[in-house]
């Protein structure tokens, strides 16, 4: 029979890729979806999810390629510019330190010096700007994302929620971290009305140290009616990566909750959480590739930091919300071992076997609650 679940999706990365998969069983079975709440990767995916989306759609979206890369490698691709820098000075200092950088690589045995072409410059950022990247790219592919849905770019949380629920019901959270308060922030139409939804998603993928903070405007209002013009917000992950609390403490859907009430009855929750020590079906034995990124000290000890982490946030939210008694009941567990953090560039195959780890997990999960009622 048909249900209808509130899903939670957890922050990732590319590892994200296996909501895919678990959306599409979900679908196929004919069931549906309410609330939605999405940290980091997972904010894109919920935000796509909610924009009417199809898992086809999804994933041809997603292993879209330009110039042979991954379009989320793209991502990655330009060094952050500090403010106070003048581009024409920012250009020659980034090409001699990228092509430094590809002199030094060169005497680093198995490793192909062409993926790293742009770190030196990259490294420079980190230094004068407390960032690596450039977030244009992603701005440019979420607003393409959001016009092809007859989204305008700049919508508010407030206009996406009346919009989705000329459908059904509906909710779309998401997740970031203020780390000017030292808060959790549950972005959605009834705490930040005015935020545009594109800086929401900006917000709650926003990885420390990658990608600059986001420094909250006046014109985006207040939150929860409290003034935080000037805030620093970055990747909810670091503070909430599996939120699956929001949906299993009542007070959050109360009438003066985050949530609030909601229209619909017996409507069940499930956590889509991305496991990095589980195996995937189609690659059990997965293994590290040799892209330069992995092999920069500093870089690959980010990446298990990340995973570190966002893991432990995890297994300490299953022990508190979810006890083994009643962790099937509510988990859906996405395999996603041997897929990094910051691996934003794996090859065809791995993301295929994501999908199809996602397709297991979640006949897995359908299962179990069709024997247990």
């Amino acid at each position: 029979m048909p249900q209808t679940f509130d899903v939670v999706f957890r922050g990732g990365g590319i590892k994200g890729v296996g909501f895919v998969g678990a959306l599409a069983t979900l679908t196929e079975a004919k069931h549906l979806t309410r609330r939605l709440i999405g940290t980091s990767a997972g904010a894109i995916f919920a935000t796509a999810w909610a924009a009417g989306y199809s898992p086809k759609e999804m994933q041809e979206r997603i292993s879209a390629r330009a110039d042979g890369k991954l379009i989320f490698a793209s991502f990655l691709e330009a060094a952050y510019r500090p403010a106070e820098i003048p581009e024409i000075l920012w250009k020659p200092l980034t090409t001699t330190a990228d092509n430094t950088l590809r002199r030094i690589s060169k005497l680093v045995p198995g490793v192909n010096a062409e993926n790293g072409t742009t770190w030196g410059g990259k490294s420079l950022s980190l230094v004068l700007g407390g960032a690596v990247c450039d977030d244009t790219a992603f701005r440019t592919w979420m607003s393409d994302m959001l016009a092809e849905k007859k989204f305008d770019p700049t919508i508010t949380l407030a206009d996406f929620h009346r919009a989705i629920n000329k459908v059904r019901p509906q909710q779309l959270s998401l997740i970031a971290a203020d780390i000017t308060d030292q808060r959790v922030l549950l972005l959605n139409e009834r705490t930040s009305p005015k935020l545009p939804l594109i800086e929401a998603i900006r917000m709650s993928m926003g990885i420390p140290f990658v990608w600059k903070e986001v420094k909250w405007k006046t014109s985006w209002g207040a939150y929860l009616e409290q003034d935080i013009a000037g805030h620093q917000v970055v990747d909810g992950g670091l503070l909430s990566n599996f939120p699956i609390r929001y949906l299993l403490e009542p007070k959050h859907s109360a009438k003066d909750g985050e949530l609030g009430p909601l229209e619909g009855e017996n409507v069940k929750p499930v956590g889509f959480m991305l496991d990095g020590r589980k195996k995937m079906p189609d690659l059990p034995d997965l293994t590290e590739s040799t892209f330069l990124v992995e092999h920069m000290p500093v870089v690959r000890l980010a990446s298990q930091l990340l995973d570190t982490l966002m893991d432990t946030w995890d297994r300490e939210a299953l022990r508190q919300y979810a006890p083994a008694d009643k962790e099937k009941k509510l988990v859906c567990r996405i395999g996603t071992q041997g897929i990094g953090y910051l691996d934003f560039d794996p090859p065809q195959e791995h993301l295929n076997a994501l999908v199809n780890s996602g397709r297991c997990a979640m006949r897995e999960f359908l299962d179990f609650q069709a024997k247990n009622p």
